[in-house]
């Protein structure tokens, strides 16, 4: 299933290179962080807090780098906050993976616990409430796009938002 990430993630870094974004690192930059934190959390052994340092730079670099510029249309705008939210959402993943392992025999004080549990199944709700909302943007975004746009920039832009709605949605299963 990983492999199904970072090959979602990859396919929107491929997407950018064809569509009109493909010289705007507001686009190629949390794509290739994204990327980057699929490939991280693919590789065995590697280190929790390498993998939590890739999703805190998701979350605080790639998702503010995403809507750094204001678009020029609603289009652009509208990839900027998809952009962002997969950068958020995918950061957030990789947390919950990457401390999920194990809770039940944690040494953080409350996790082992009944309530430390239930707060972790809440915080799982939210996160799972958070991703549908996401997925139901993307379909809306995509949609959009391909009612009002026409050639191949659409059909990139339309490629990368399915690529990263599917990467997120491979990372959620896995998680």
């Amino acid at each position: 299933m990983i492999d199904l990430c970072v090959a979602a993630s990859a396919a929107s870094l491929v997407c950018i290179a064809g569509s009109t974004a493909r010289r705007s690192p507001q686009a190629w930059i949390p794509a290739a962080l994204m990327t980057v934190g699929m490939v991280v959390a693919s590789v065995e052994g590697v280190p929790a807090s390498l993998v939590l340092l890739v999703a805190a730079v998701n979350i605080f670099i790639a998702a503010p780098l995403s809507v750094l510029r204001s678009g020029r249309s609603a289009r652009e705008v509208g990839m900027q906050i998809h952009r962002a939210l997969s950068a958020i959402l995918m950061g957030g993943l990789l947390i919950v993976r990457s401390t999920s392992g194990g809770l039940a025999h944690s040494d953080v004080p409350g996790l082992g616990s009944h309530h430390g549990m239930a707060s972790l199944g809440a915080a799982l709700g939210v996160a799972a409430l958070c991703a549908a909302g996401y997925v139901v943007f993307s379909g809306w975004l995509a949609a959009r796009t391909a009612r009002q746009h026409r050639g191949r920039a659409a059909l990139f832009t339309v490629g990368d938002i399915t690529a990263m709605t599917a990467a997120v949605i491979a990372m959620g299963v896995m998680t």
